[in-house]
Formats: C-alpha cells, structure tokens, sequence
C-alpha cells in the first residue's frame, strides 16, 4: 500500500515538473531557475495601494541565445523596441524585469535602471498577459501556451492579468564575480533591489520547490 502511495506520488510529481524540469516558465526562453533573489523596495505598500492585491515585481537574467523567443512570444502586446536588436552581439546578457498589477498606468520614462550602480539601457518594453484561476481570495497564474485570453474564452481561466516587461542590456563585462545588484529606481524616493550571484556565467538557482524568503 505504501508502496503504491510513493510510486504514485513520484508520478505526479514528475508529470508536474516534467516541462520546465520543475521550474515555472515565465516565457520561451526563461524559467525560474534564472531568477533573481528579491532584496528590498522602498513603500512597498505604495505599490500594493496604487496597483493592487494583484501587485508583484520580479527579475530574470536571460541569456543571449534565449533572446529572440522572449521577444517573439505570441504573448507579448505593444512591443516598442529602443535598440534594434540585429545590432546585438553575443557580448550582451540581459536581464528582464516584469511587475504585474490592476490599475495604475506608467511610461518607460519613469523607470531608471542600474547594474551594480552602473546605468543599463532598455532594448524593449512590452505587456505580457498571464491567465489565472480564482484560489480563494486570491488568483493562481500560470504560463499561457497560447493567447491568455483564448483560456478565458474557454472557461479554462477566469481572467487575465496584465504586466509590464523591461528588457534590458547588460554587457558581460559589467557582472563581477560574486554578488551583483539590479536595481530599478522611480518617483523621487522609490527603489527596488534584487541581487544574484555570477561567476563567468549567471549562478542558476537549483532548488525549484525552495521557497525563496530573502535574507
């Protein structure tokens, strides 16, 4: 009985993983084992008031090959491009910051973007829209294979929620070895840090069901 209970559970749990190896796809091109550690925000409830329960704010590294497939994602809306990205070469890294929220509207301008408090520039801006299941009182999203609203139209999904997405330069020259800070600052006062370990290559994060509470 026991027996069958663990060979059960295995199953489902490789079934569950067995996509992106455990970690959750956040585009075709970048999962969760390249993302950052969250490190601290300024008026964090600032950001809960003017955009909801809904809120949240997260960082990927990207790898120059992985590119294009984050930028052709049949997901993405009102892609504006600030470099062309045919100019690029395989000495640029990337890093990809996403907040989601349900009201409040911003400009590329407001944001100011800093690697170990070097300025960075944008390669693009986008929306992203992500499916979710009502859970409760909140909302479960997940990675749409197809167009997010197409879940809705199917009653596989009760909603959508919309996020904004930065992609942005990062020379590999410009990481040092050990522990690297992105940064993201707006509004006179307001800054978001996330931190990251890299050594010739970005430290990937190993433990796809580890809970990441900071330090």
């Amino acid at each position: 009985m026991y027996k069958l209970i663990s060979i059960t559970f295995i199953i489902v749990l490789l079934q569950c993983s067995s996509g992106t190896g455990g970690y959750d796809l956040i585009s075709h091109g970048v999962d969760t084992q390249y993302q950052l550690r969250y490190a601290s925000e300024t008026n964090y409830f600032e950001s809960l008031r003017d955009l909801g329960l809904d809120y949240q704010s997260r960082a990927f590294f990207v790898e120059y090959e992985n590119l294009s497939m984050i930028l052709f994602d049949l997901n993405n809306r009102k892609l504006n491009f600030y470099i062309e990205p045919s100019t690029l070469t395989e000495k640029e890294n990337y890093l990809l910051w996403e907040f989601c929220g349900s009201s409040k509207e911003s400009v590329d301008s407001d944001f100011l973007f800093f690697l170990n408090d070097s300025r960075i520039e944008i390669l693009a801006s986008l929306k992203f829209d992500f499916p979710y299941e009502k859970l409760g009182q909140g909302k479960k999203t997940f990675f749409p294979r197809k167009k997010a609203e197409e879940y809705v139209q199917s009653g596989f999904a009760d909603g959508v929620l919309a996020c904004n997405r930065y992609i942005l330069i990062s020379r590999k020259d410009s990481y040092k070895k050990g522990q690297n800070i992105f940064s993201i600052r707006f509004k006179p006062d307001k800054i978001m840090n996330f931190k990251f370990l890299y050594d010739h290559d970005f430290v990937r994060r190993y433990k796809p069901f580890f809970v990441d509470l900071g330090e």
